[in-house]
């Protein structure tokens, strides 16, 4: 069975139950890794990833992994950071290569993880849209551009609406 690779700009321990919920019930049967986005810390001088239990009691198998950067305390650093990106992925995949990850399940939470997609051989790719499309749409910092590239690319595209859906018009995962 393929192992899960999240990649997400929410933290685990802040995301709410719904989003993961199918992440959850999938790591039951493999091993899964949910990657945050890196986190600055002023007493560090080199990067490393950091690893810790999920805090779930659903979610024995996850493993929170994130790359601990130096900067300002409690700073978060963008999955698609030029600066950040190419340490981010050379140590992680060092540790996919020692761990035994071969083409995984990657499932994205943020269209700024897709670097990670073409980094990452796998298996198969799920975009999961937790976003509100209209913010995402607006920023001017390429994201609309990779949601359209990821759109595209992935598999399986999981989509969450906040507003109930008339029974009939339209399909959604919620």
């Amino acid at each position: 069975m393929s192992d899960l690779i999240c990649f997400s700009h929410i933290r685990w321990d802040s995301m709410q139950n719904q989003a993961q919920y199918l992440p959850s019930r999938l790591s039951r049967q493999r091993r899964m890794l949910y990657v945050e986005e890196a986190l600055c810390k002023s007493d560090v001088s080199e990067p490393h990833l950091e690893f810790v239990a999920a805090s779930s009691p659903h979610a024995s198998k996850v493993i929170v992994v994130r790359l601990i950067y130096p900067g300002l305390d409690g700073q978060s650093v963008a999955h698609d950071d030029s600066l950040v990106f190419p340490v981010y992925r050379q140590l992680l995949s060092n540790y996919l290569t020692s761990e035994g990850y071969r083409d995984p399940i990657l499932w994205l939470y943020t269209p700024k993880a897709l670097d990670y997609a073409n980094a990452i051989q796998h298996k198969l790719l799920v975009y999961d849209a937790v976003e509100q499309r209209p913010a995402l749409m607006s920023s001017v910092d390429g994201a609309a551009d990779s949601e359209n590239s990821l759109l595209t690319r992935a598999n399986i595209v999981i989509h969450r609406r906040r507003q109930a859906v008339p029974v009939g018009t339209e399909a959604a995962i919620s």
